[in-house]
Protein backbone atom coordinates (compact mmCIF):
# COMPACT_ATOMS: atom_id res chain seq x y z
CA UNK A 1 0.00 0.00 0.00
CA UNK A 2 1.30 3.70 -0.92
CA UNK A 3 0.90 5.17 2.36
CA UNK A 4 0.52 9.23 1.63
CA UNK A 5 3.64 10.99 4.08
CA UNK A 6 2.28 12.89 7.08
CA UNK A 7 2.96 16.08 8.03
CA UNK A 8 2.40 18.33 11.35
CA UNK A 9 -1.77 17.77 11.91
CA UNK A 10 -3.56 21.30 12.57
CA UNK A 11 -6.64 20.38 13.69
CA UNK A 12 -9.69 19.11 12.28
CA UNK A 13 -12.46 21.68 11.27
CA UNK A 14 -12.84 21.37 7.81
CA UNK A 15 -16.02 20.96 6.06
CA UNK A 16 -17.54 20.19 2.17
CA UNK A 17 -18.75 23.42 2.06
CA UNK A 18 -15.66 24.93 2.55
CA UNK A 19 -14.04 23.17 -0.16
CA UNK A 20 -17.06 23.43 -3.02
CA UNK A 21 -17.22 27.49 -1.56
CA UNK A 22 -19.61 29.62 -3.64
CA UNK A 23 -19.29 27.71 -6.97
CA UNK A 24 -22.54 27.08 -8.53
CA UNK A 25 -21.62 24.94 -10.73
CA UNK A 26 -20.77 22.06 -7.85
CA UNK A 27 -23.76 20.42 -6.18
CA UNK A 28 -23.68 17.81 -3.80
CA UNK A 29 -25.76 14.59 -5.07
CA UNK A 30 -25.39 12.39 -2.39
CA UNK A 31 -27.17 12.21 0.92
CA UNK A 32 -30.36 14.51 -0.53
CA UNK A 33 -28.10 17.28 -0.87
CA UNK A 34 -26.41 17.12 2.40
CA UNK A 35 -23.04 15.92 3.00
CA UNK A 36 -22.63 12.93 5.25
CA UNK A 37 -20.86 12.98 8.95
CA UNK A 38 -17.45 11.39 9.99
CA UNK A 39 -18.00 10.01 13.44
CA UNK A 40 -16.54 11.77 16.43
CA UNK A 41 -14.75 8.79 17.55
CA UNK A 42 -12.98 8.43 13.83
CA UNK A 43 -11.78 11.48 13.64
CA UNK A 44 -9.45 12.81 12.75
CA UNK A 45 -10.21 10.20 9.55
CA UNK A 46 -7.22 11.56 7.22
CA UNK A 47 -3.60 12.06 7.77
CA UNK A 48 -1.17 14.25 6.30
CA UNK A 49 -4.12 16.80 5.01
CA UNK A 50 -7.73 18.10 6.33
CA UNK A 51 -9.57 17.02 3.15
CA UNK A 52 -8.70 15.12 0.05
CA UNK A 53 -10.95 15.06 -3.72
CA UNK A 54 -11.45 11.85 -5.82
CA UNK A 55 -11.64 12.14 -9.67
CA UNK A 56 -13.56 9.41 -10.58
CA UNK A 57 -12.94 7.25 -14.01
CA UNK A 58 -12.25 9.09 -17.12
CA UNK A 59 -11.62 7.32 -19.68
CA UNK A 60 -10.08 9.52 -21.75
CA UNK A 61 -8.88 8.22 -25.36
CA UNK A 62 -8.39 10.27 -29.09
CA UNK A 63 -10.60 12.72 -29.40
CA UNK A 64 -11.32 11.95 -33.07
CA UNK A 65 -12.25 7.98 -31.62
CA UNK A 66 -15.40 6.82 -31.71
CA UNK A 67 -14.75 5.22 -27.99
CA UNK A 68 -14.32 8.71 -26.80
CA UNK A 69 -17.24 9.55 -25.29
CA UNK A 70 -15.11 12.04 -22.44
CA UNK A 71 -15.02 14.19 -24.87
CA UNK A 72 -18.31 15.95 -24.05
CA UNK A 73 -17.52 16.51 -20.31
CA UNK A 74 -13.77 17.93 -21.42
CA UNK A 75 -14.33 21.51 -20.82
CA UNK A 76 -15.71 20.93 -17.78
CA UNK A 77 -12.78 19.06 -16.26
CA UNK A 78 -10.72 21.72 -17.49
CA UNK A 79 -12.38 24.55 -15.56
CA UNK A 80 -12.63 21.94 -12.61
CA UNK A 81 -9.12 21.45 -12.36
CA UNK A 82 -8.76 25.38 -12.56
CA UNK A 83 -11.12 25.74 -9.70
CA UNK A 84 -9.44 22.90 -7.15
CA UNK A 85 -6.50 25.01 -8.33
CA UNK A 86 -7.61 28.22 -7.24
CA UNK A 87 -8.81 26.40 -3.93
CA UNK A 88 -5.42 24.94 -3.09
CA UNK A 89 -3.77 28.26 -3.37
CA UNK A 90 -6.55 29.68 -1.36
CA UNK A 91 -5.82 27.76 2.00
CA UNK A 92 -3.17 28.41 4.51
CA UNK A 93 -1.42 25.57 3.58
CA UNK A 94 -2.14 24.33 0.32
CA UNK A 95 -0.58 20.38 1.38
CA UNK A 96 -3.87 20.47 3.54
CA UNK A 97 -5.59 19.17 -0.07
CA UNK A 98 -5.16 16.41 -1.79
CA UNK A 99 -6.34 15.32 -5.36
CA UNK A 100 -6.95 11.71 -6.28
CA UNK A 101 -7.19 10.39 -9.82
CA UNK A 102 -8.64 6.96 -8.90
CA UNK A 103 -7.50 5.16 -12.52
CA UNK A 104 -9.00 4.96 -15.81
CA UNK A 105 -7.59 7.52 -16.76
CA UNK A 106 -6.80 6.86 -20.24
CA UNK A 107 -8.49 4.15 -22.49
CA UNK A 108 -5.54 2.54 -23.28
CA UNK A 109 -7.20 -0.80 -23.79
CA UNK A 110 -8.08 -0.82 -27.83
CA UNK A 111 -9.76 2.02 -28.32
CA UNK A 112 -11.96 2.21 -31.33
CA UNK A 113 -10.32 3.37 -34.39
CA UNK A 114 -6.82 4.22 -32.74
CA UNK A 115 -6.50 0.76 -31.56
CA UNK A 116 -3.17 0.36 -29.29
CA UNK A 117 -2.92 4.06 -28.85
CA UNK A 118 -0.42 5.23 -26.32
CA UNK A 119 -1.23 8.20 -23.61
CA UNK A 120 1.16 10.35 -26.45
CA UNK A 121 -1.24 9.47 -29.22
CA UNK A 122 -4.19 10.68 -26.47
CA UNK A 123 -2.48 13.84 -25.25
CA UNK A 124 -1.41 14.93 -28.81
CA UNK A 125 -5.03 14.58 -30.17
CA UNK A 126 -6.44 17.58 -27.92
CA UNK A 127 -5.15 20.98 -27.11
CA UNK A 128 -7.78 20.62 -24.61
CA UNK A 129 -6.67 16.98 -23.16
CA UNK A 130 -2.98 17.87 -22.94
CA UNK A 131 -3.78 20.91 -21.12
CA UNK A 132 -6.13 18.53 -18.54
CA UNK A 133 -3.03 15.95 -17.95
CA UNK A 134 -0.77 19.18 -17.22
CA UNK A 135 -3.24 20.49 -14.74
CA UNK A 136 -3.44 17.48 -12.49
CA UNK A 137 0.73 17.08 -12.51
CA UNK A 138 0.40 20.69 -11.75
CA UNK A 139 -1.90 19.71 -8.76
CA UNK A 140 0.60 16.78 -7.69
CA UNK A 141 -2.73 14.60 -8.34
CA UNK A 142 -2.29 10.87 -6.90
CA UNK A 143 -2.84 8.83 -9.50
CA UNK A 144 -3.73 5.19 -9.46
CA UNK A 145 -4.11 2.80 -12.76
CA UNK A 146 -7.51 0.86 -13.78
CA UNK A 147 -8.46 -2.03 -15.73
CA UNK A 148 -8.62 0.53 -18.97
CA UNK A 149 -5.52 1.88 -18.18
CA UNK A 150 -3.44 -1.15 -16.19
CA UNK A 151 -0.23 -0.39 -18.58
CA UNK A 152 0.06 2.37 -16.32
CA UNK A 153 1.26 0.19 -13.59
CA UNK A 154 4.48 0.18 -15.37
CA UNK A 155 5.31 3.86 -14.51
CA UNK A 156 6.03 6.20 -11.47
CA UNK A 157 3.44 7.78 -10.10
CA UNK A 158 0.95 5.05 -10.25
CA UNK A 159 -0.17 3.07 -7.61
CA UNK A 160 -3.34 -0.02 -7.22
CA UNK A 161 -4.31 1.83 -3.93
CA UNK A 162 -3.43 4.51 -1.60
CA UNK A 163 -3.88 4.62 2.25
CA UNK A 164 -4.40 8.32 3.33
CA UNK A 165 -5.44 7.91 7.24
CA UNK A 166 -8.59 5.65 7.56
CA UNK A 167 -9.28 5.94 4.43
CA UNK A 168 -8.53 3.35 1.75
CA UNK A 169 -8.83 4.37 -1.64
CA UNK A 170 -8.47 1.51 -4.62
CA UNK A 171 -9.85 1.19 -8.21
CA UNK A 172 -11.93 -1.35 -7.87
CA UNK A 173 -11.52 -3.41 -10.78
CA UNK A 174 -10.08 -6.65 -8.28
CA UNK A 175 -13.70 -7.03 -7.27
CA UNK A 176 -15.41 -7.74 -11.04
CA UNK A 177 -15.25 -10.81 -12.59
CA UNK A 178 -13.08 -11.79 -15.24
CA UNK A 179 -14.14 -10.03 -18.12
CA UNK A 180 -12.98 -6.84 -16.39
CA UNK A 181 -10.48 -7.85 -14.11
CA UNK A 182 -6.76 -7.80 -15.57
CA UNK A 183 -5.28 -9.62 -12.39
CA UNK A 184 -7.33 -12.45 -13.82
CA UNK A 185 -5.69 -14.39 -16.24
CA UNK A 186 -9.00 -15.18 -18.49
CA UNK A 187 -9.15 -11.61 -19.09
CA UNK A 188 -6.34 -11.30 -21.71
CA UNK A 189 -8.13 -14.08 -23.73
CA UNK A 190 -11.25 -11.86 -23.53
CA UNK A 191 -9.41 -8.99 -24.51
CA UNK A 192 -7.74 -10.17 -27.70
CA UNK A 193 -11.97 -11.10 -28.62
CA UNK A 194 -12.63 -7.18 -27.65
CA UNK A 195 -9.66 -6.06 -29.98
CA UNK A 196 -11.01 -7.88 -33.15
CA UNK A 197 -14.42 -6.12 -32.47
CA UNK A 198 -13.17 -3.15 -31.94
CA UNK A 199 -10.55 -3.99 -35.54
CA UNK A 200 -13.58 -4.83 -37.85
CA UNK A 201 -15.67 -1.76 -36.16
CA UNK A 202 -12.77 0.63 -37.62
CA UNK A 203 -12.68 -1.40 -40.72
CA UNK A 204 -16.91 -0.57 -41.30
CA UNK A 205 -16.31 3.19 -40.06
CA UNK A 206 -13.45 3.20 -42.94
CA UNK A 207 -16.06 1.98 -45.32
CA UNK A 208 -18.79 4.39 -44.54
CA UNK A 209 -16.15 7.09 -44.84
CA UNK A 210 -14.90 5.74 -48.22
CA UNK A 211 -18.97 5.68 -49.55
CA UNK A 212 -19.21 8.95 -48.67
CA UNK A 213 -21.33 8.44 -45.43
CA UNK A 214 -20.66 11.47 -43.19
CA UNK A 215 -18.70 10.41 -40.02
CA UNK A 216 -17.72 14.02 -38.57
CA UNK A 217 -20.38 13.70 -35.65
CA UNK A 218 -19.86 9.93 -34.98
CA UNK A 219 -19.90 9.21 -30.95
CA UNK A 220 -20.59 5.60 -30.88
CA UNK A 221 -18.55 2.39 -30.92
CA UNK A 222 -19.86 -1.18 -30.01
CA UNK A 223 -20.58 -1.82 -26.22
CA UNK A 224 -19.66 2.00 -25.59
CA UNK A 225 -22.13 4.73 -24.43
CA UNK A 226 -22.76 7.79 -25.81
CA UNK A 227 -21.32 10.62 -22.88
CA UNK A 228 -23.32 13.48 -25.39
CA UNK A 229 -26.14 14.14 -22.33
CA UNK A 230 -25.19 14.99 -19.26
CA UNK A 231 -25.89 12.77 -16.01
CA UNK A 232 -26.74 15.23 -13.04
CA UNK A 233 -28.44 12.54 -10.72
CA UNK A 234 -27.61 10.02 -7.93
CA UNK A 235 -28.63 6.74 -8.80
CA UNK A 236 -30.86 4.57 -6.24
CA UNK A 237 -29.62 2.05 -3.76
CA UNK A 238 -31.37 -0.37 -5.40
CA UNK A 239 -30.15 0.32 -8.86
CA UNK A 240 -26.56 -0.04 -7.43
CA UNK A 241 -27.02 -3.28 -5.70
CA UNK A 242 -28.42 -4.41 -8.97
CA UNK A 243 -25.45 -4.31 -11.04
CA UNK A 244 -22.63 -3.96 -8.31
CA UNK A 245 -23.04 -5.57 -5.29
CA UNK A 246 -20.43 -8.23 -5.57
CA UNK A 247 -18.41 -4.97 -6.09
CA UNK A 248 -19.64 -3.66 -2.49
CA UNK A 249 -20.00 -7.22 -0.97
CA UNK A 250 -16.08 -7.33 -1.81
CA UNK A 251 -14.65 -4.00 -0.04
CA UNK A 252 -17.11 -4.35 3.04
CA UNK A 253 -15.90 -8.11 3.49
CA UNK A 254 -12.25 -6.56 3.27
CA UNK A 255 -12.52 -3.99 5.63
CA UNK A 256 -14.82 -6.39 8.09
CA UNK A 257 -11.34 -8.51 8.28
CA UNK A 258 -8.82 -5.32 8.28
CA UNK A 259 -7.52 -6.56 4.95
CA UNK A 260 -7.16 -3.05 4.28
CA UNK A 261 -5.83 -2.51 7.33
CA UNK A 262 -6.81 -2.41 10.91
CA UNK A 263 -7.35 1.43 11.08
CA UNK A 264 -9.31 1.21 7.77
CA UNK A 265 -12.80 2.75 8.34
CA UNK A 266 -13.90 4.26 4.54
CA UNK A 267 -13.41 3.07 1.47
CA UNK A 268 -13.68 4.62 -2.15
CA UNK A 269 -13.44 2.82 -5.09
CA UNK A 270 -14.49 3.56 -8.70
CA UNK A 271 -14.64 1.22 -11.55
CA UNK A 272 -18.64 1.08 -11.76
CA UNK A 273 -19.13 4.62 -13.38
CA UNK A 274 -22.14 4.77 -10.67
CA UNK A 275 -21.88 7.05 -7.44
CA UNK A 276 -22.81 5.28 -4.41
CA UNK A 277 -22.68 6.27 -0.72
CA UNK A 278 -22.98 3.33 2.16
CA UNK A 279 -22.47 5.36 5.70
CA UNK A 280 -24.27 2.36 7.63
CA UNK A 281 -21.98 -0.48 7.15
CA UNK A 282 -22.63 -3.09 10.32
CA UNK A 283 -24.88 0.19 12.02
CA UNK A 284 -22.21 2.23 11.35
CA UNK A 285 -18.86 0.95 12.00
CA UNK A 286 -17.79 1.34 7.93
CA UNK A 287 -18.32 3.78 5.36
CA UNK A 288 -18.10 2.75 1.73
CA UNK A 289 -17.97 5.28 -1.27
CA UNK A 290 -18.01 4.07 -5.08
CA UNK A 291 -17.55 7.93 -6.59
CA UNK A 292 -19.12 7.41 -10.07
CA UNK A 293 -17.21 8.38 -13.38
CA UNK A 294 -15.93 11.74 -15.44
CA UNK A 295 -17.77 10.25 -18.69
CA UNK A 296 -20.55 8.13 -19.83
CA UNK A 297 -21.99 11.66 -19.25
CA UNK A 298 -21.15 12.14 -16.06
CA UNK A 299 -19.16 14.75 -13.74
CA UNK A 300 -19.35 13.62 -10.71
CA UNK A 301 -16.51 13.98 -7.58
CA UNK A 302 -15.95 13.00 -4.05
CA UNK A 303 -15.09 15.33 -1.16
CA UNK A 304 -14.11 14.02 1.96
CA UNK A 305 -12.61 15.40 4.83
CA UNK A 306 -12.18 14.71 9.04
CA UNK A 307 -15.47 16.13 9.41
CA UNK A 308 -17.61 15.59 6.08
CA UNK A 309 -17.76 13.72 3.13
CA UNK A 310 -20.06 14.40 -0.28
CA UNK A 311 -20.57 12.81 -3.14
CA UNK A 312 -20.92 16.24 -6.03
CA UNK A 313 -21.80 16.95 -9.52
CA UNK A 314 -20.04 19.74 -11.52
CA UNK A 315 -22.01 21.06 -14.19
CA UNK A 316 -20.95 21.38 -17.56
CA UNK A 317 -23.37 24.53 -18.04
CA UNK A 318 -21.82 27.51 -18.27
CA UNK A 319 -18.10 26.16 -18.39
CA UNK A 320 -15.20 26.50 -21.68
CA UNK A 321 -15.69 24.49 -25.17
CA UNK A 322 -15.45 20.71 -24.99
CA UNK A 323 -13.08 19.23 -27.84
Amino acid sequence: MAQLPSHLFIGGNMKVQDIIGSESRIKVISGNGVPTVMPTAWQPVLSGCQAIVVIPDMHVAPATSPLDNFKFGAGAMLDFLQFLSDTKDALDDPADLKIFQIGDLYELRFPGSHVNSTVTDISKSSDTYSKIFNALNDLNANKLYGNHDFENRHFAGFNFNYVVGKVYLEHGFAADDWTANPLNPLNDPMMLVFLKMREFNEFLDSMQTAVGVDMSDKNFSWGVTSGKDEVTTMPSTADYMKDYKRIYDYYTARMRASAQGADCKITIVGHTHCPHLDANIDAGKYMYFDCGAWTVGRSDFLVLTNEEAAICHYSRTGGGPDV
